[in-house]
């Protein structure tokens, strides 16, 4: 099994208990991990290595043209204290992404960000790492309306069954919100505007007049 996460899962307790257990794992690093971040950085900045890359190939759509390339390095590449201190790390990488956001055939800005990984995997290439890691952003995307419009992440229930009811009912208001509208924003906002037509077509009375 390959665990992937965002960065909280980027620490020494858990990533050697992933490979402990028989597993892997693809993570990313940030603030919550400075000094690992900054060898990481100056690994990439000044490689000793050969660099492995790989670039995916333009991806259009929602007003935007995404490219995603990656680097990637041994972990020979980090100072022998830290690859003692992280001793399942086999792999760094950096993938960056390239964001240009059109309209009506225009672009109207650019924007470029980069994320750091560890892995330990040991024999990946950077095309399997770049997958892994885009895999798991489509995950983000499948929980963010339940974590983010409803707020779920912020939810304190944690005794009995609690947490499990409460999972199964954010989950069914997410497929009623969606029979308003694709975007359960905008349909949160018919429901306060007009909740005659938002129950109508929750209950497919009517076919929504807007996306």
């Amino acid at each position: 099994m390959i665990v992937t996460g965002d960065d909280i899962f980027c620490k020494k307790t858990i990533t050697y208990r992933i490979v402990e257990k028989g597993g892997d794992y693809v993570v990313p690093v940030k603030r919550n991990q400075k000094d690992l971040r900054e060898e990481i950085a100056t690994a990439f900045k000044e490689p000793v290595f050969p660099l492995a890359q790989w670039h995916e190939q333009p991806q259009p759509g929602h007003g935007r043209i995404d490219q995603l390339e990656i680097e990637l390095l041994p972990v020979s590449a980090l100072s022998e204290y830290m690859r003692n201190a992280w001793p399942t790390i086999w792999r760094i990488a950096r993938v960056t992404r390239n964001r240009q956001h059109v309209r009506v055939g225009n672009m109207t800005k650019n924007e470029t960000e980069t994320t750091d990984l560890i892995s330990s995997l040991d024999t990946a290439t950077p095309e399997t790492i770049l997958r892994l890691k885009r895999n798991h952003w489509q995950i983000e995307i499948m929980h963010r309306d339940k974590d983010v419009t409803m707020g779920e992440d912020r939810y304190t229930n944690r005794s009995d069954h609690a947490p499990r009811n409460i999972f199964a009912l954010t989950g069914a208001a997410i497929t009623l919100l969606k029979h308003i509208s694709k975007s359960p924003t905008r349909a949160i906002e018919l429901v306060q505007d007009n909740r005659a037509e938002a129950i109508a077509l929750a209950a497919g009375a009517r076919k929504p007049h807007f996306l």
